[in-house]
């Protein structure tokens, strides 16, 4: 059932081919493919079309050379560009390399500093690999004058989003002089996943296994279960999704799950039937409008079972259970959310918020913080500015206009100096607009004016 989504990678290959000479210009180039006939998920090389694009763009207008300068290098005048694709395990790897002049890590060291990005001391203290990986961050450019498509930064962070999208990994190798090659490594699974089927008041259905961390069992009625030495609450998944309570099992199967804002949920089942791989299909209208479903498979006897989104189970009701009540917390004692598409920035600020004695609540964009918002009080905001689905500028509009919110503390903590951006968030309502990378003096300011 899986195989009918499956196209070889040559379809893309052919696409690309009759573009590289139109974006190399006057640089003479030779296009190299490699794993032609590698069978790809016609979802992934939809999701990984214009990652890849944006990789060819770069070496062809920043990597290669003009032919004038490879013969001064003592190379030869045409540049090659090399795509090569395999499968590894039960993933994809494509490489994207160039022969060209590799990425100079003290100009990207020094354009950081230049751009506030990081400071002296910071980079002076970056291994290669780590200078390497300050390309991901967005609009950073070794070019003198980037446009669309020139420039080693330049799409570099569009790249690394659309990997994480598609729960990939992305890795980038380069010497001064010799080239570059970027490796991408994007899991098959995307459509055909491994699934944990399990039944709830007698009805079948799935958790994706990519989202648990554990399983674990418990007396029926028990409202908590201890996990690496805390509480984690106990979810009842037939009280949640309105189905009967089972009558003969004693105790609970307990999938352990990461939901919204980090939290640790145990989602109780009566039993776990065993894991499966299947074909996940989105579900139409107006099932789509659920957020606890993520789409639906068949069983060989042909039966429909629902697929479960941990995160959006949680969003089912304002009284799921959190690790502590928020409504018996004291004020001091209320949570901070941290908003940022960046996992690295959340775990660094978070990790920084803590140390300080502040509990935290991550989300990743402006629109789960809004959701957040409507499930627990909270009491300040930190946020980033540039996020998918619903901006900072967007969550800060959002906040200011529901009168339930209207008085939440709000500091904008952005890689954007710029006075207008400023002076925009501070007209919004932003109570401190603070730059990246981010300071503890500044947020426990912030903090303790608020």
């Amino acid at each position: 059932m899986g195989r009918a989504r499956l196209v070889p990678i040559e379809r893309f290959y052919q696409r690309l081919a009759r573009q590289v000479q139109q974006l190399a210009g006057p640089k003479q180039v030779e296009v190299r493919f490699h794993g032609e006939a590698v069978e790809v998920d016609s979802v992934v090389l939809d999701g990984l079309s214009e990652a890849l694009i944006h990789l060819v763009n770069n070496a062809l207008t920043h990597g290669i050379e003009s032919p004038e300068e490879r013969v001064a290098r003592g190379k030869e005048p045409k540049g090659t560009l090399t795509l090569r694709a395999y499968a590894q395990r039960n993933a994809l790897v494509v490489e994207v390399s160039d022969d060209g002049r590799g990425i100079n890590l003290e100009a990207l060291k020094r354009r950081a500093v230049e751009k506030g990005l990081r400071t002296q001391a910071e980079v002076a203290a970056l291994s290669p690999e780590e200078a390497l990986e300050l390309i991901f961050i967005p609009g950073l450019s070794t070019a003198e004058n980037p446009s669309d498509v020139a420039g080693r930064g330049v799409g570099m962070d569009v790249v690394a989003s659309t990997v994480r999208r598609l729960r990939g990994e992305l890795s980038v190798e380069t010497r001064e002089g010799l080239g570059t090659t970027f490796r991408l490594r994007i899991p098959q699974n995307l459509v055909v996943a491994e699934l944990l089927l399990l039944e709830v008041g007698g009805q079948k259905l799935a958790l994706p296994r990519e989202s648990l961390l554990t399983l674990l069992s418990a007396p029926r009625g028990q409202l908590e279960v201890v996990y690496e030495g805390g509480p984690v609450p106990i979810l009842p998944l037939a009280a949640l999704l309105g189905l009967a309570e089972s009558e003969t099992s004693e105790e609970y199967a307990l999938a352990l799950v990461e939901g919204r804002g980090g939290r640790w949920v145990a989602l109780a089942a009566d039993r776990f039937i065993g894991l499966e791989q299947a074909l996940v299909k989105p579900l139409g209208a107006p099932l789509t409008a659920l957020p606890h479903l993520m789409g639906a498979t068949l069983s060989p006897t042909g039966e429909v079972i629902l697929v479960l989104s941990p995160s959006g189970l949680l969003s089912l009701t304002t009284t799921a259970p959190a690790p502590a009540r928020a409504e018996a917390k004291a004020p001091h004692h209320l949570p901070i959310l941290l908003v940022d598409d960046s996992l690295s920035v959340r775990k660094v600020v978070a990790q920084m918020l803590r140390k300080a004695g502040y509990p935290v609540v991550t989300a990743a964009d402006g629109q789960e913080a809004l959701e957040l918002l409507e499930q627990q009080p909270f009491r300040a905001i930190v946020t980033d500015l540039e996020m998918p689905r619903l901006s900072g500028f967007e969550l800060l509009e959002e906040v200011r206009r529901r009168p339930h919110l209207a008085h939440l503390p709000v500091a904008v903590l952005t890689t954007r100096a710029s006075p207008k951006h400023r002076d925009l968030a501070l007209e919004l309502g932003a109570n401190a607009y603070l730059t990246k990378p981010a300071n503890e003096v500044e947020l426990e300011r912030f903090l303790r004016a608020n």
